[in-house]
């Protein structure tokens, strides 16, 4: 059976791409976020809302129309389309409110009562009209997608704020499949570059280049690049670099200094070792040295799991919403055995791994564009006896730490919350017969208009 390395045709599920304003792992929203104009719309840093920013010299905040923020552009190689969205945060009064745009990562599309349009300045929706259509935004094949907000107030007292964006998506994954094929092994093969040496042999004839076609080295190295070339006979101590060039497609190395006849060249280069998982035959040779082998996942078991909360998005415009249950959250352990045939490939290759951990502490799944974080969680240890076919391995074990694979979701209703105002009495509502005054509550919802007024007096 075929891995597919650039697309998912595994379970459908529905999966809440968040886009939350605070640093989080793989993520710098001062960085990602992108600003219409910084002098009229920022991020705060208290509390991570996007906001209005108050203008000199009064303090008053800005009441153009067209004042927006981007978010990052997201990738998930595992959506097939987008459903609902929902932009979380708090518009105040009936005189501020935020529209909303869909972005492709190149231009931003508004709904124009029959088709998605280049947006210009002005055309916006509202969360209503972006879900009433959403589904036929157009997603494939690219698979890249962000939120525009615009931010508009009538009062220049008060600016509306956006805490979040949660974007509700179509997606084919196999969590483990992703996780593991799509997104760990190819991380290894594109970053695990050990360094390696070969003597060749005395050359027949004066040479400014060599062929590495013409040499059988006694390791099976899948070479991708030459770092230096030294010449072994006149300079042992390896102290002058002669390497010019190297060319990975003809697999030709070009000397700045020619190698005289009966001279040794000596190679240093680098490699990709095979990189494989063990659960399918089709991952497992062991032939092909060296090789980073990762032998066995373990999963913690159900009462071991750390389950989030349940998480929801709502249309604000028919009051229809999706839930989607608690995620399994589970941190997965992997142990890895590294195999060589010789000691120094095998010393050589560990450095390179100790060193992979150390500088890659995030993995990035391709299939969700979500990053987990990774650590080492066991020694290097050496197997220290060679096998029968004289192979050196050593093996350690690492964690990819807090995975979240949502498997259940359901539709269900949007809760509307009541929002109770009280207005502080004027002078000039105290009765002048009775004294006192008249106390007045106000409601209305999230984001719509005032729903209803109540007064009632008090007297003394």
């Amino acid at each position: 059976m075929e891995i597919l390395s650039d697309t998912s045709v595994a379970e459908t599920y529905r999966y809440i791409k968040e886009f939350d304003f605070t640093t989080g792992l793989g993520h710098n929203p001062y960085e990602e976020l992108t600003f219409s104009d910084t002098d009229l719309i920022r991020l705060d840093g208290r509390d991570f809302h996007i906001k209005l920013k108050k203008q000199s010299p009064y303090g008053y905040y800005p009441l153009d129309t067209d004042i927006y923020f981007e978010t990052w552009i997201t990738n998930p190689e595992s959506v097939r389309k987008l459903l609902m969205l929902q932009v979380f945060g708090n518009q105040v009064s009936e005189d501020t409110t935020f529209l909303v745009r869909l972005t492709n990562g190149t231009d931003h599309y508004f709904w124009d009562g029959a088709a998605w349009t280049v947006a210009g300045a002005g055309d916006w929706n509202s969360e209503g009209d972006i879900n009433a259509n959403i589904e036929t935004f157009t997603i494939l094949p690219d698979r890249e997608f962000g939120v525009v907000v615009n931010l508009q107030t009538l009062d220049k007292y008060n600016t509306p704020s956006v805490s979040e964006i949660r974007v509700l998506m179509q997606i084919r994954i196999d969590y483990m499949e992703d996780l593991i094929f799509r997104s760990l092994i190819p991380m290894l093969k594109e970053e695990i570059r050990p360094v390696a040496n070969f003597p060749l042999p005395a050359l027949l004839a004066d040479s400014s280049s060599i062929d590495l076609n013409d040499y059988e080295m006694d390791t099976n190295f899948n070479v991708t690049d030459v770092e230096a070339v030294f010449n072994h006979s006149t300079d042992p101590e390896f102290l002058t670099d002669i390497l010019s060039s190297y060319n990975p497609t003809t697999n030709i190395i070009s000397l700045s200094t020619p190698i005289l006849t009966g001279e040794i060249p000596f190679i240093l280069f680098r490699y990709v070792p095979e990189i494989q998982y063990t659960t399918h035959q089709d991952y497992f040779e062991v032939a092909k040295i060296p090789t980073v082998t990762l032998q066995r996942l373990e999963v913690p078991i159900a009462s071991a799991y750390n389950l989030g909360a349940r998480e929801g998005v709502v249309d604000k415009g028919t009051g229809n919403a999706v839930l989607v249950h608690e995620p399994w959250k589970a941190t997965l352990d992997f142990r890895v055995h590294i195999t060589t045939d010789h000691a120094i490939d095998e010393m050589r290759l560990m450095s390179t791994l100790m060193k992979f951990f150390d500088e890659n502490k995030l993995i990035r799944s391709i299939d969700l564009d979500e990053y987990y974080r990774m650590q080492i969680v066991r020694e290097f240890r050496d197997l220290i006896s060679p096998d029968r076919a004289d192979q050196k391995t050593f093996w350690t074990k690492f964690q990819i730490m807090d995975v979240r694979m949502p498997f259940v979701s359901e539709d269900t209703k949007g809760v509307t919350r009541l929002i109770i105002g009280f207005s502080e009495p004027e002078p000039e509502q105290e009765d002048p017969v009775k004294g006192g005054t008249r106390i007045v509550f106000t409601s209305h919802t999230d984001d719509s208009p005032r729903a209803w007024e109540e007064s009632f007096e008090v007297t003394e």
